[in-house]
């Protein structure tokens, strides 16, 4: 089953990958003590605050509501598995 934090999680490294933004930039951005704790936010394993989605989207130069727009349209999508990093 996917959740929502798995769709957030994708859809936060899809938009900081397509800029071409390290992951450690963005965890530093974001305010993470470790590139860790940031890579478990977009693999879906930790649900992000809104701070944080906010911060992210900021440093990408989007709207934070895109973020959660893409996540929302992923998962009632006909195959919303395709963002479940468990299958």
């Amino acid at each position: 089953m996917t959740h929502f934090r798995h769709a957030v999680g994708r859809a936060l490294r899809m938009h900081r990958e397509i800029r071409g933004i390290p992951l450690a930039e963005m965890a530093e951005k974001c305010g993470f003590a470790s590139v860790s704790g940031w890579s478990r936010v977009e693999t879906g394993s930790t649900t992000p605050t809104v701070e944080h989605v906010y911060a992210a989207a900021a440093c990408m130069g989007i709207p934070a509501n895109h973020i959660l727009k893409v996540a929302e349209e992923a998962l009632s999508s006909v195959n919303p598995d395709v963002l479940d990093p468990t299958s």
